[in-house]
């Protein structure tokens, strides 16, 4: 079973991307920083696009990249896409929302069978491609912006100083 430790699975994908429709390799999404990939259903219970805006904002850039990975159509995140950016189009994060309808994405890294209601859940992956942090929920939300950016700040951890054990 997958988890901490293991290899990160890689995936390319379809993602919106600054409100464009775009095809993403592996390595154009994880870029040789931490990254934080965020698992669940855009729209619903997160109607407000501030918690997304507030993560990625407090673990974006330079410390890691941060992805949502979501159960939604291509459409959807069109429209989500919109809700991110800020009037003007100025300051947007480069945020990709990755189209994961039928939950493949998701099933790689052990949250939700495919076919399945979607799980909500977090996966913190380090430079090297190493598994650090898996959190899943059933409930309608991800972790705070500030326990993201202690998860991040961790994985320069075991390089600079070997690992915990």
């Amino acid at each position: 079973m997958l988890g901490v430790g293991f290899a990160a699975p890689p995936f390319d994908c379809t993602a919106v991307v600054g409100g464009h429709l775009v095809r993403l390799r592996w390595d154009q999404v994880h870029d040789n920083r931490p990254l934080v990939l965020l698992f669940g259903r855009l729209g619903g219970a997160a109607r407000s696009s501030d918690p997304l805006v507030a993560l990625v904002t407090a673990a974006g850039p330079p410390r890691a990249t941060v992805a949502v990975v979501c159960r939604n159509d291509r459409s959807d995140l069109l429209a989500w896409a919109d809700l991110l950016t800020p009037e003007g189009g100025a300051g947007a994060p480069a945020l990709p929302l990755i189209a994961d309808p039928d939950g493949r994405i998701a099933s790689l890294y052990g949250l939700g069978a495919a076919g399945r209601a979607p799980a909500w859940g977090h996966v913190v992956i380090d430079p090297s491609d190493v598994i650090r942090e898996v959190g899943s929920s059933d409930f309608p939300h991800w972790p705070g912006a500030e326990q993201l950016l202690r998860s991040v700040q961790a994985t320069r951890f075991p390089a600079d100083k070997g690992p915990w054990n």
